[in-house]
């Protein structure tokens, strides 16, 4: 709830407080903040875990927070003027967590459950009845939570699609990678963390770069960019093998860093820019909603693939973190569902690709109809 709260208003903040020539690098220079954290975490967690208690990873981050509050209390602008009289879409905001709530628990415990055990049936019918419940209603609400009229802009429609399959192929990667080296490996939960430093190092200086190449070309081309750089270092890693390479963990990771650090501003950007200045906070919380959907759907994918290469119950253990470092068979199988894990990921950022280069055309396109209209060599002015 707080990580909703703050992702998807820190994004319309920064869109409002810059002009849109400038949005797309401020964006990039917002996001190094998450990525120094994704440098400090991994290293900072294994060395919690291989220490202390677990329950440490959780302990740490309250002065972190406690600093934002109070950063936030003292920088943040408030403003309340603009905001009398207007209501809250309680009804739109409730039928939407049912749906997503269901969707999700749904996808996380399917493994464990059955896919096709009561529970789980139950779960995808009631996402379905309160997703169409939810759509009905906001298409008739005043002021919706989710606006989707919104989705008639070919920009903002197009752009959210890659979010999904972006998201869904990007994120369980350095997930996948943890239990290919903890469970196969046999490495150290530290060593493990060292390891995947290189998915965060280059995208600290590149995502400022990125951010600004979307205000210069617009965002399409650093996304299309990004995502081919993605699909390399996906491709790579699929082809990870029995015993420790740290060329083949490495190089993959840092053309998937350097792949977010371009694409990821300027997706963010296309997403903001493609709507009114004064809806882009319905913008963003669409962008983080369908970002973290497209996670879930990420992380599912490679518990589904794993099953499919493990006995489901080892499966189950393992990615829940019970299941200890595998040898023999089960070693080998387990570096056979990364691979294939990683295979699905590069098809899912694959067809991202393909929407990024429609979204490249639908943004020519609307600039030519915007164009004025030349009569006997002269510019006539619209």
């Amino acid at each position: 709830m707080g990580a909703a709260l703050s992702s998807a208003t820190a994004v319309s903040l920064i869109a409002g407080a810059f002009p849109a020539a400038q949005t797309g690098r401020a964006l990039g220079i917002n996001s190094t903040a998450w990525v120094m954290g994704s440098i400090v975490g991994p290293v900072a967690g294994g060395a919690l875990v291989g220490s202390l208690v677990w329950r440490w990873i959780f302990f740490v981050t309250v002065p972190f927070a406690l600093a934002g509050l109070a950063a936030g209390a003292y920088w943040l602008p408030a403003d309340h003027a603009s905001r009398r009289g207007v209501s809250t879409d309680w009804l739109g905001a409730a039928a939407f967590t049912v749906a997503l709530v269901s969707l999700l628990v749904a996808l996380s415990e399917g493994l464990a459950w059955g896919w096709s055990s009561a529970r789980i049936v139950a779960l995808f019918v009631v996402s379905a009845l309160a997703l169409a419940g939810f759509i009905g209603w906001e298409l008739r609400s005043r002021l919706p939570t989710f606006d989707l009229r919104l989705l008639r802009r070919p920009q903002l429609r197009g752009a959210l699609a890659v979010v999904v399959f972006y998201a869904t192929g990007m994120f369980a990667t350095t997930f996948l990678l943890t239990f290919y080296l903890q469970g196969a490996l046999r490495l150290s939960p530290l060593d493990a963390g060292l390891a995947l430093l290189p998915i965060a190092v280059p995208q600290l200086g590149l995502a400022p770069l990125g951010g600004a190449l979307a205000d210069r070309f617009g965002a399409a081309r650093p996304v299309m960019l990004g995502l081919v750089l993605l699909i390399s270092g996906a491709l790579l890693l699929s082809r990870l093998g029995t015993h420790l390479d740290l060329v083949a963990v490495v190089v993959p990771l840092l053309l998937i860093s350097a792949g977010n650090g371009f694409a990821w501003p300027a997706l963010t950007k296309a997403v903001v820019s493609s709507v009114p200045r004064e809806r882009t906070g319905v913008a963003s919380g669409m962008f983080f909603t369908l970002r973290n959907v497209g996670m879930a759907l990420s992380f599912t994918l490679a518990l589904v693939v794993a099953e499919a290469s493990l006995p489901p119950q080892l499966a189950v253990r393992l990615f829940l973190g019970a299941g200890g470092a595998l040898s023999g068979n089960l070693g080998r199988a387990l570096v056979q569902s990364t691979d294939a894990g990683f295979r699905v990921f590069a098809g899912f950022c694959l067809v991202a690709l393909v929407l990024a280069v429609a979204l490249l055309r639908s943004r020519r396109a609307s600039q030519e109809a915007t164009q004025p209209v030349a009569r006997g060599g002269a510019t006539t002015p619209s």
